[in-house]
């Protein structure tokens, strides 16, 4: 079933929207807009996004921690400084209009960060086992940073090595921003499926853009507020970073040089501007002349933070950069990518952002591409056939919500009602051979319920319900294949499900407060007695075909000395690249001795 994703750039001038369609063994690029932020003066003449409804003041007094809030510059609902509380970003008005264009049609969106909010760190390990990494990666990063760990966000990306080992790249964010971040957009209209760094998105679209590029190249995107720079090696990405550089910053320098205001540096800049090369003739004009100069002298700490980027790979990381290419609109300065390739003494080339056999109803030329590079490589983050993965914030208490489910037909609403009550079957079916739990009772009677409103009569009284609800699953399932179905594989729900039950040992004891189960992935949160348990645990499921890793993200001490832990299962691929295989059971629910294990797409 075809998906139409929306990958949604905010960026501080304009938002850039790109919504391609994934299919099973395709993606095709379908529209591709921009929609401009308002400025202040604009902003006043607009209407306020529904969400941000402005509120009643309080009859009380402020309490004593509103008082500080007051003094910090920041506003318990959001705003910031200067601002009146719930006060929309600028953004969120752009959004908003975005939302409400006519023939903008998605099924999910995701979002970009801006990549200079991540502080970011190169960490090496001595193994490259994915799971040791996740486990190692909390008291590395702690040994690295300055601040406490429980009021950032993390994600990681792992780069693969010609030697043994493996580097990770961690970034972190502030948690405060990230929640002030994301529920302004959710309340601008959208809720985001994911949320990645803007390097992130840019290494996507260079993936697919580049696939069999070889050699060591970088790609450097000039945006208004940051540069976003990504390095591969032979189609590996091997290195990003975000500078907290800018065209902001160059408009600024500009208008102190010339003695002008910014607005007026900007007009110049854009509209007369040019860079001209060593030995190129400059224009008898003296002013266009000065300006030339002004727009050198403006650029020069951007390119010194380039430059020693680039030194720093070949210094620290042995690679040689061949070429540079170039996107953003920084880079629409006339004699500016000259200009770099003269300073940096390598070949500078525009990003053709769009694979030239990838499906486009969109024109494929580089300026109109590179536009859009960072939309489209969250757009491409999210499709099945991505050939790099994105590290996405949107987890713990940040996560997704929205339930999905593949159905097809006119039994879509009890194929949806029947997906949930295999979950619930499931968890039930943990508890009844592993776990103590008091929500049993519970589940038991939701159970109940769903069976009568599915299945229109009564459970079995005094028999077993759960081997009535399975008997009634079992035909839905026989009559129709597609029922929990995950992704474009063929991977069923109760497959998974089944082997996390087979996988407990029975003499175990954990009590399941959360478990989810996604298109390629499973998360569960549970409780249980001692970090031996937990070691336990994640043996037996690592035993299991069905998962390819089984990653801990958290662990920690309750305050009644039980432990609360946290496991990521990521499921297995065929070698087509699938989400899953069933034929890892026979008939009779039994494994399989072989089992196809090709990765997907070439996920890095």
């Amino acid at each position: 079933m075809a998906q139409k994703i929306l990958g949604l750039d905010i960026g501080a001038d304009s938002l850039k929207a790109t919504v391609v369609e994934a299919k099973l063994r395709s993606v095709e690029i379908i529209q591709c807009v921009t929609q401009p932020v308002p400025s202040s003066e604009e902003i006043a003449r607009l209407p306020r996004p529904d969400g941000f409804v402005p509120q009643e003041p309080a009859e009380d007094f402020p309490t004593e921690s509103e008082d500080k809030t007051e003094e910090s510059g920041e506003s318990p609902d959001g705003g910031r400084d200067g601002e009146e509380p719930n006060t929309p970003p600028a953004f969120a008005y752009a959004l908003d209009q975005l939302m409400k264009r006519p023939g903008l049609e998605f099924d999910d969106v995701v979002i970009s960060m801006p990549g200079h909010w991540a502080s970011s760190r190169v960490l090496d390990f001595p193994f490259s086992s994915r799971a040791k990494i996740v486990q190692a990666l909390p008291i590395a990063i702690e040994d690295e940073v300055p601040f406490d760990l429980d009021d950032m966000l993390t994600a990681h990306q792992i780069y693969p090595q010609r030697k043994a080992g493996a580097k990770v790249l961690a970034s972190l964010v502030k948690r405060e921003d990230f929640r002030r971040y994301l529920h302004d957009v959710q309340r601008a209209g959208v809720d985001p499926k994911a949320a990645h760094l803007t390097t992130a998105a840019l290494a996507v679209t260079v993936k697919n853009a580049m696939p069999e590029r070889l050699g060591v190249f970088a790609v450097v995107d000039l945006g208004k507020t940051a540069t976003n720079v990504v390095v591969f090696e032979g189609g590996r990405l091997v290195h990003t970073r975000s500078l907290p550089t800018g065209g902001e910053d160059v408009t600024a320098r500009l208008a102190k040089s010339l003695g002008v205001p910014p607005d007026k540096a900007e007009q110049l800049k854009t509209q007369v501007g040019r860079i001209f090369a060593e030995g190129e003739d400059k224009p008898d004009d003296e002013r266009l002349a000065k300006l030339a100069d002004a727009l050198v002298d403006a650029h020069r700490p951007l390119l010194g933070r380039l430059r020693q980027t680039v030194r720093g790979m070949e210094k620290d990381g042995g690679f040689a950069i061949d070429t540079v290419y170039t996107t953003g609109g920084g880079f629409r300065l006339p004699g500016l990518a000259e200009h770099v390739q003269g300073e940096l003494g390598i070949a500078v080339e525009p990003l053709r952002a769009f694979h030239p056999d990838m499906p486009s109803l969109v024109e494929n030329t580089a300026e109109k591409s590179g536009a859009f590079a960072v939309s489209l490589g969250l757009a491409l983050a999210d499709a099945t056939s991505t050939r790099l993965r994105a590290p996405n914030f949107r987890t713990g208490e940040f996560a997704y919500h929205k339930v999905t489910q593949e159905v097809q037909g006119s039994l879509k609403g009890l194929a949806v009602m029947a997906g949930i009550l295999l979950a619930l079957f499931i968890v039930l079916v943990i508890q009844s051979r592993s776990v103590e739990s008091t929500r049993a009772q519970a589940i038991d009677q939701q159970i109940r319920q769903i069976y009568l409103e599915t299945f229109k009569q009564q459970p079995p009284g005094g028999g077993d319900v759960v081997a009535a609800f399975n008997s009634q699953v079992e035909q839905v399932k026989a009559k129709h294949q597609v029922l929990g179905f995950l992704g474009d594989g063929d991977l069923r729900a109760l497959d998974v499900l089944k082997a996390m039950s087979d996988s407990v040992p029975k003499e175990l004891v954990i009590d399941i407060k959360q478990f989810d189960l996604r298109q390629d992935f499973a998360k569960l949160e549970a409780v249980t007695d001692t970090y031996q348990t937990v070691n336990k645990i994640e043996t037996e499921l690592r035993r299991s075909p069905i998962f390819t890793s089984v990653n801990r993200e958290d662990a920690k001490k309750t305050p009644d000395d039980k432990i609360r832990f946290k496991l990521t299962l990521r499921l297995v691929e065929d070698e087509k690249g699938k989400a899953g295989v069933a034929t890892l059971f026979g008939a009779g629910g039994a494994k399989k001795d072989t089992v196809p294990m090709g990765g997907a797409g070439g996920g890095q």
